[in-house]
């Protein structure tokens, strides 16, 4: 072997060399991914309690007057806010539970 066809050779495989060890240096994309933020949420109870007025009808068979008494409707209920939910496209569901 002449001394061109040596240099040409051991130039060829630093150039395979360099270039498999670039790609072994460069991370993946999945492996960059950020981690997601934590949801925050607020958990309260609300009682909006109402009062339904009394009612006057006629019995159409007695022909007489009825009175239905009024009385308290109670609507109770626990509300969440979620104040951080991220938005990335994707439908996000939560599974909330109470004993």
């Amino acid at each position: 072997m002449t001394m061109a066809s040596k240099s040409w050779a051991l130039t060829l495989i630093l150039l395979m060399a360099s270039s498999s060890l670039s790609l072994l240096m460069v991370n993946p994309a999945v492996a960059q991914a950020p981690t997601p933020s934590t949801t925050e949420f607020t958990a309260r109870f609300v009682v909006s309690s109402y009062e339904i007025g009394a009612t006057h009808s006629i019995n159409p068979y007695t022909e007489q007057n009825e009175t239905t008494p009024s009385y308290a409707a109670d609507n109770s209920s626990i509300q969440l806010i979620i104040t951080n939910q991220p938005s990335n496209g994707n439908a996000l569901y939560y599974n909330v539970r109470m004993k």
